[in-house]
């Protein structure tokens, strides 16, 4: 919608200009079309940097939280460290008993947390999407595609003291 806006103002200018004599009546209609201009542009440059018309939505989801090594008698939560000094890390995790290969955290902004000590084993994984505010956004902006745009994820593996974190190099060693 709010690129027929733009698109009705540069006709209108572009119209006055060549279809109107000079007078009052056409400076105005100029005035009026450059608004609509400047504004639409505007509007369609902050909704594109700045996710103008939209806010955060959070998802949460729980999962209860298996091995990822299906056949180890141990409750292992394994990771894969990413990069040379290790910080980063690719967690891998089982929700369901079926599962015969664990589920990879994903690495695109994803951030992660391990807690000990709870009562029970489970997984909770927050998705943050941007969502329009309103209808009146959504019909300006829809055409853009961004409702429901991707923003970050947030795992967090809350684990009992039964549980060990290893490293899959760790695993392997262990299992040999």
């Amino acid at each position: 919608m709010i690129l027929i806006f733009l698109t009705i103002g540069i006709l209108i200018f572009s119209g006055s200009m060549i279809f109107l004599k000079k007078s009052g009546s056409r400076s105005w209609i100029n005035w009026l079309s450059l608004i609509l201009i400047f504004v639409s542009m505007g509007l369609i440059t902050l909704n594109d940097t700045a996710h103008f018309g939209m806010h955060e939505v959070t998802s949460t989801r729980k999962r209860p939280l298996l091995s990822s090594t299906p056949a180890s008698k141990m409750n292992l939560l394994l990771y894969q460290p990413l990069g040379t000094n290790g910080t980063e890390r690719i967690y891998l995790y089982r929700t369901n008993s079926k599962q015969v290969k664990p589920t990879p955290t994903s690495t695109v902004r994803t951030s992660y947390t391990v807690k000990k000590g709870q009562n029970k084993a489970q997984v909770s994984i927050a998705t943050t999407r941007w969502v329009y505010r309103n209808q009146l956004m959504h019909t300006l902006f829809g055409i853009t595609g961004e409702n429901n745009q991707f923003q970050r994820r947030h795992y967090t593996f809350k684990l009992t003291n039964a549980w060990q974190t290893l490293s899959t190099t760790a695993a392997k060693k262990i299992q040999k």
